[in-house]
Order: C-alpha cells, then sequence, then structure tokens
C-alpha cells in the first residue's frame, strides 16, 4: 500500500491533499476514545489479541472457542497494531481507518484518471458525506479490508480492460488483490468479483477466446491460490475440518439463506441501506438514473460501474441476511456516478430547488431524532444536551439553500460544496462527541467501574462479548443452573453475568441482583448477581 499512497502525491494537487485532510480528520478524529462495545467490534477486537498472544496466526478463537465468522486479514492487521500500539481500542481500529483513507484517494486518482479531477474530487466528499462510511472505516471489523481490496481489484480490472489488455502489471495487481480479498472475506469476494467481469465482458461481446487468453486465468488462478489457501489448508488440518466446515455452510451458505441473528427484514432492505447510507448524495440518484443511464450507453465506464453497483445490490438484496455494510463494496462506484452527475449540475448552474429542501428537511430531523431519543432512551437520558451540537447541521445547509435561492444567477456549485462540508463536519461531531459520549454508558463499563473482578468473570447462558477485550481475559461461561451452583460453593467470591430472558431460571438458587444496565439502543438488559452469603 505504501507505493500506492506515494503514487498519490507525486502529482499531488490541491484537491488531493484537501481530500487528505479531510480523510484523516473523519477517520482518525478521537479514534479510540469510543470503547470497544459494539459486538462484532469485540468479538474481532478480542480474537486478534488471542492470536496474538498465543502467537498462533492459523487457528482465529474467541474467549478461546473456535471463532469461524471470518478469515484472517483483519486479525493480521490488529496484531500488528496491537504489537505496535498496544492492545486498545485505536490500536483495533488503526488499519480501518488506513483502509478508509485509501478508499476515499483511489477512488479520487480514478474517476480524475478516467473522467476529470473534479468529479474525483466530488467522489470523494460523497464518501466522506456519507456517515455510514465514516463509522464503518472506524470500526475493528473485516468490512473495510474488502471494501479497499474489492474496491481496488475492481480499478485494476478495469484499467487492464481500458488499455486493450495490454497492460500486464494491471492484471497481476488484480489477482493479488483479489488473493488478500479471498483471506479478508472468504469465497464471496472472489464471487462477487467472478460476476462483475462476466456480466460486464457480456455486455461489451467481448467474451471470447481471445479475451479469455489475455486475461490469465489460469495464472490468477495460481496467484490468488498461492496467498489465499496456504492459511485455509492451515487452518483445516488443524481443526479438523470443523473451522471449513462451520465457515463454509454455516457462515456462508447458512446466513445467505436463513436469516442470522436476527438480520432478516423485507425484501428491498439492503437497497435502503444503501440509499440512507450514502447520504445526502443520494437525494439525488432517482434524478440521475436516467441521465447516467443514458451516458452509460456510450460509455464503458459507466457501464462498468452501473454493473458493479447492481451485481453487488441485486446479489445481497437476495441474501435472507441483510446487513447495513453488505453493499458497502459498491459505494466507491455509485460515488463516482453521483458525482459525475453533480459536477453537469455545477456547470450548466441548474437550480436543485426539490433536494435542497429534502436535504434541509433531513438536516432539520437529525438534531430532532436525537432530542426525542434524549426522551425515550434510558441511556441518552443522563445526555440531555447531546443533540444541541447538531443543530449546526441545519444552520450550515440554511446557508446552502441562500447560495441557491437568493442571487440572480443560482450557485449551484457553493450550494452542493456547503452541503457536502456540513455533512462531513457534522460526521466528526458524531465522532468526537456524540458517539464516545454515548458508547461511554455501556453497560460493560458501568458494571465493571461497580463490581471490580477479582476472579474469573463468570457468564450464565448469553453474556456481552465486550467483557472479554475490557478485562482481556476469558469469560467462564456456564449453562446449566446445577453446574453454576457447583462452581459457586469453590469460587465464592465470583462475579456472575447474565441476560434478562435468563434470570428466572435462577429464581430458585440463593442470588441476589447486584446491578443491572439495559444495552445501548437494544431490549437488553445485563445483569450483575451474587451468592448470598
Amino acid at each position: 500500500m505504501g507505493t500506492y499512497l506515494s503514487k498519490l502525491f507525486i502529482a499531488a494537487d490541491r484537491r488531493l491533499v484537501f481530500l487528505f485532510f479531510l480523510c484523516t480528520v473523519t477517520f482518525f478524529l478521537n479514534l479510540g476514545k469510543a470503547p470497544i462495545y459494539i459486538l462484532d467490534e469485540a468479538k474481532n477486537a478480542q480474537c486478534a489479541r488471542e492470536m496474538l498472544e498465543r502467537r498462533d496466526w492459523i487457528v482465529p478463537t474467541f474467549n478461546q472457542a473456535l471463532r469461524f465468522d471470518k478469515p484472517p486479514l483483519h486479525y493480521f492487521f490488529m496484531s500488528a497494531a496491537y504489537g505496535a500500539l498496544g492492545v486498545n481500542a485505536f490500536a483495533a481500529r488503526f488499519f480501518s481507518a488506513i483502509c478508509g483513507i485509501f478508499v476515499v484517494l483511489l477512488t479520487y486518482r480514478f474517476a480524475a484518471k478516467h473522467i476529470n479531477k473534479q468529479v474525483g474530487f466530488l467522489s470523494g466528499l460523497i464518501l466522506l458525506a456519507s456517515w455510514q462510511t465514516g463509522l464503518e472505516m472506524r470500526m475493528a471489523v473485516p468490512d473495510p479490508y474488502l471494501i479497499l481490496l474489492l474496491m481496488l481489484a475492481l480499478y485494476k480490472f478495469y484499467d487492464f480492460y481500458n488499455s486493450s489488455y495490454t497492460k500486464t502489471s494491471r492484471l497481476i495487481t488484480f489477482y493479488i488483490v483479489l488473493g488478500f480479498a479471498a483471506l479478508a472475506k472468504g469465497p464471496v469476494a472472489l464471487l462477487l468479483t467472478l460476476l462483475i467481469v462476466i456480466i460486464f465482458l457480456a455486455i461489451q461481446r467481448q467474451i471470447n477466446f481471445q479475451v479469455l487468453k489475455k486475461c490469465k486465468p489460469i495464472y490468477g488462478l495460481l496467484i490468488i491460490s498461492a496467498i489465499s489457501l496456504p492459511w485455509f489448508y492451515l487452518v483445516h488440518e488443524h481443526t479438523n475440518g470443523i473451522w471449513t466446515r462451520e465457515f463454509l455452510y454455516t457462515q456462508n451458505i447458512g446466513r445467505y439463506v436463513h436469516p442470522k441473528e436476527g438480520h432478516g427484514g423485507f425484501f428491498l432492505k439492503t437497497v435502503l441501506f444503501m440509499i440512507v447510507g450514502l447520504l445526502p448524495a443520494t437525494i439525488f440518484l432517482f434524478e440521475a438514473i436516467k441521465p447516467l443511464w443514458r451516458k452509460a450507453k456510450t460509455s464503458p465506464l459507466f457501464r462498468f460501474s452501473f454493473v458493479v453497483i447492481l451485481v453487488i445490490t441485486v446479489f445481497f438484496t437476495l441474501s435472507r441476511t441483510k446487513l447495513p455494510n453488505y453493499a458497502m463494496p459498491c459505494y466507491p462506484f455509485l460515488s463516482i456516478l453521483l458525482a459525475y452527475y453533480l459536477w453537469q449540475l455545477c456547470e450548466s448552474n441548474k437550480l436543485i430547488r426539490i433536494q435542497a429542501i429534502i436535504i434541509f428537511i433531513i438536516s432539520i430531523a437529525v438534531p430532532t431524532a436525537l432530542y426525542l431519543l434524549t426522551q425515550k432512551d434510558v441511556t441518552l437520558k443522563q445526555l440531555p444536551g447531546i443533540w444541541k451540537p447538531f443543530l449546526l447541521l441545519p444552520a450550515g445547509i440554511l446557508i446552502a439553500l441562500v447560495y441557491q435561492f437568493s442571487t440572480k444567477s443560482y450557485r449551484t456549485k457553493a450550494s452542493i460544496y456547503i452541503t457536502f462540508i456540513c455533512f462531513i463536519i457534522t460526521g466528526w461531531q458524531l465522532h468526537a462527541y456524540a458517539y464516545p459520549k454515548v458508547y461511554a454508558q455501556n453497560p460493560v463499563k458501568k458494571i465493571l467501574q461497580l463490581q471490580p473482578v477479582t476472579e474469573p468473570l463468570v457468564s450464565y447462558r448469553m453474556y456481552n462479548a465486550a467483557f472479554n477485550f475490557a478485562l482481556k481475559q476469558p469469560v467462564k461461561r456456564i449453562e446449566q443452573t446445577d453446574s453454576l451452583m457447583a462452581y459457586i460453593k469453590t469460587h465464592p467470591k465470583a462475579v456472575i453475568i447474565t441476560r434478562e430472558k435468563y434470570i428466572h431460571e435462577l429464581d430458585s438458587l440463593p442470588f441476589k441482583v447486584e446491578h443491572e444496565f439495559k444495552d445501548i439502543f437494544e431490549s437488553h438488559t445485563n445483569y450483575v448477581i451474587s451468592l448470598i452469603k
């Protein structure tokens, strides 16, 4: 990645430098201040810590039990960051933030190369103005790695195609990146890329033996296999095939054909996630589709971008498990298309009355929603003024409206740029102020402040995975009341945690509730119980 960063700044212009500044603030501002609490972050960060402690780079574990969810690439990077920066939230998220910077800057370079720098700059602003992008690229999860690698692989394939299949170095890079993408997320990365490439070449009417020969699929398979297969083979051998079976059938096929962990929903939920996730730019999406589709009839780049967006969106729309991050690998390409449309609006100085009003309504809805949540949510009631800084968003959008409506010649460009900058700055408020304050109220932190753990923590049935990372130790999990009583007899000072759905199973036992705290934005309540002496 170092070579890519150096290339980015060889011919650096003020747009690129400005984007780099915005990226650094967006992805690194207070990166380690919010505690590791969200389930996915907690399990991934703890798994990387356990692998580092054992010096075992093959078998991923959480709470000393096999973890089947993902391949190891993000664990490797987290472990490297732990070694350099210590085991903490900042280190766990460090390389995710680096991925975020590369996603934005490489998108700028790609769009600047194939369209122009103005479109590249706008595409970078669109990504940075997306609060979902800002949050995802600041989390200790594998998705930032997949988004970057899948995007880079597709950029390189299009560069290879655009060179009339003559730039072999781009093809080799394409296959190398795909090898690492397989280590980041597994076969889904290869499947999505293969579908995109085949459908695009079919649309271009270039599926034939000559093109296949130029793509060197045998060499590509060897490169991908050399990078990814050794680890998959070793984990298969070390776990007697258990990891392979669980990963492929439960975590891949199982997730696709059945809703997992309650993450189901209506058919078009993935599309809705995408539209909301890339706000405010997607306010222009429905109006932009028709002119962009016309442009795709004459531009291979636009056709390729449409194929990427449609394949990824349709693929995850058909999945029975639906999560907000699933469609994110298509965000860079969607940002380029929307940036081109917005650039044309700026050049024509066309009035954007309806979209400007919708964005203003959204800007008002943000502090309003936060205010209402502070009245209803148990956690946010302790932070009654957290919504006030977000009043700056509608104030800034109001300035954009003034630029749009108050002059004889509409200043559409200024209005659009002010809108994106306002959303970017509001994202900074979210990362620097609101997010850390809210997550500082998490039940794990409160419980550990009130109930110091001097012996191994014991869980009856379900517990919050963030305890492992906070304590830097395993949590003993007990599934039966008889086993719990037997353990307590030998460890009378043990601290027991459980969830509200299991608390009544302990009614017949001599326990008392010491503390209870509700999870943030969830219905679960965490209980701390102890033996009545």
